[in-house]
């Protein structure tokens, strides 16, 4: 999965709640070029390699540990990407999922 095939199935702007579902998150469209902004106001870009890596760990996990915040931080996914912004690509991919 790459950030384009996330830009062709989201709206311009849209507000998710997160894994845990006690806070929401925005993701903005823009011409292909996705961002999360959370609710601290801390922006990450996405890429096709953060992207394709949390895709991955998504569906190599059962389907009743997909949506665990925990599943995308330390410890139990030490090689991860990015430790503040996986869970909410995660989150994302099961939105377009």
């Amino acid at each position: 999965m790459k950030v384009a095939d996330i830009a062709r199935k989201l709206p311009v702007t849209i507000t998710l709640s997160t894994l845990g579902g006690e806070s929401s998150f925005s993701v903005v469209n823009q011409g292909g070029i996705v961002r999360i902004i959370n609710s601290a106001g801390s922006h990450h870009k996405l890429d096709d390699a953060h992207v394709q890596a949390v895709y991955l760990r998504y569906r190599s996990l059962p389907a009743t540990q997909r949506l665990m915040a925990s599943e995308y931080v330390d410890p139990k996914w030490t090689a991860r990407p990015n430790r503040n912004f996986s869970p909410y690509v995660a989150r994302i991919i099961s939105y377009i999922l």
